[in-house]
């Protein structure tokens, strides 16, 4: 059996966890030994920033990258975007918004 979900008031995370109940409560059934979830899509958060404000500022795309990751597990994405000034990230771990990434003090190079 296939079963599909889709919502018009639910964001995708919302939605995905709806789905993973569903599937946690599916696998109690008697008989069913597996139950797989295709087409869930993964979160990113894309970060960007002016290339000429943190290059006067004396900072670099790295330097913020590795912040980033001493204070969270980031890791650069598969893919990079087009222009200059978009970093693609993929996130996990402490970082659940966009509002608890802009929450976060960047301290870089003791600043």
């Amino acid at each position: 059996n296939i079963y599909a979900f889709t919502s018009d008031g639910l964001s995708q995370r919302q939605l995905r966890d709806l789905v993973e109940d569903a599937r946690a409560k599916v696998l109690t059934v008697d008989n069913i030994g597996k139950v797989d979830v295709i087409g869930a899509q993964d979160e990113t958060i894309y970060l960007e920033f002016s290339t000429r404000q943190i290059a006067a500022l004396g900072i670099d795309q790295q330097s913020i990258i590795k912040t980033l990751q001493s204070q969270n597990a980031v890791t650069q994405s598969r893919f990079v975007n087009a222009g200059p000034e978009r970093v693609a990230l993929r996130v996990s771990g402490q970082f659940t918004s966009a509002d608890s990434l802009r929450a976060i003090n960047l301290r870089v190079n003791n600043r």
